[in-house]
């Protein structure tokens, strides 16, 4: 297998129109206090004590944004996050290739210059070097703030004649995580235990939703549901199974 190489690669997909610092055609958008708002939020999780930096924000991606406002802000910016960041913070001189995750969706131009950055960050030399260096923990170590699948689509349409489904199926690293999440997915949890420890927080949480019914969970999203407690998110995350086993297992007679 060659070393990783972009120069002279060939890009075999048509161009597209470039995204970058333009105004969002069609529709109005919501006010910038309301993103700015949530975007503090954010830059507020990750200053883990410390006085928030905006500099932050280009770790944000779609899936961070749409956990802290539910995604209907970004949809009205068409998922761009760059507009979206500099409407709430036009006084920043922002880059719009810094925003990774995003980059690797855009345009070919913003796509190879966030590949090239993640390359040089990731010290990657060869096609074999991706799957191990994009692993939550390598990618965390790095500061970097992508989605592993925006990594490989990226890299499967700018190189599409490397085999990169077979690099990423053929690795130890991929293998290991997937062993890694089939055993967190088939936890065993005992039933009785579960109903005596988190029920009574199930019930807690009906009440401030105002669900009366069993059937009135089906009218509150999984966001909402695990924003309200603690315990509950709790009861999900660590013990794997995710918000509908859950429920299920409190109340085994619906």
């Amino acid at each position: 297998m060659q070393p990783f190489q972009f120069i002279v690669a060939v890009r075999l997909q048509p161009a597209v129109a470039r995204r970058g610092f333009s105004t969002i055609p069609g529709g109005s958008k919501p006010p910038p206090d309301i993103i700015k708002h949530f975007l503090s939020q954010f830059m507020t999780s990750k200053s883990k004590g410390q006085s928030a930096d905006i500099s932050s924000l280009y770790k944000l991606t779609a899936a961070d944004f749409k956990k802290i406002s539910g995604g209907q802000y970004l949809q009205q910016y068409h998922e761009n996050l760059p507009v979206l960041v500099k409407d709430a913070f036009p006084d920043h001189a922002w880059d719009t290739n810094l925003f990774l995750d995003w980059a690797l969706t855009s345009s070919p131009e913003s796509r190879v210059a966030a590949l090239k950055t993640l390359q040089n960050a990731l010290k990657i030399s060869h096609n074999e070097d991706w799957p191990k260096n994009l692993t939550k923990y390598s990618l965390r170590k790095s500061g970097l703030s992508v989605r592993p699948k925006n990594v490989v689509a990226a890299l499967q349409l700018e190189f599409p004649q490397v085999q990169w489904d077979q690099i990423f199926r053929d690795s130890p690293y991929v293998a290991k995580q997937k062993e890694h999440k089939k055993g967190k997915k088939s936890k065993s949890v005992d039933a009785e235990k579960f109903r005596a420890e988190y029920k009574p927080h199930f019930d807690s949480l009906a009440t401030n939703l105002g669900i009366v019914t069993l059937e009135d969970w089906y009218k509150h999203s999984k966001v909402d549901i695990l924003r309200q407690s603690a315990e509950v998110r709790r009861a999900t995350k660590f013990l794997g199974g995710g918000l509908s086993q859950r429920l299920r297992m409190a109340y085994p007679d619906h």
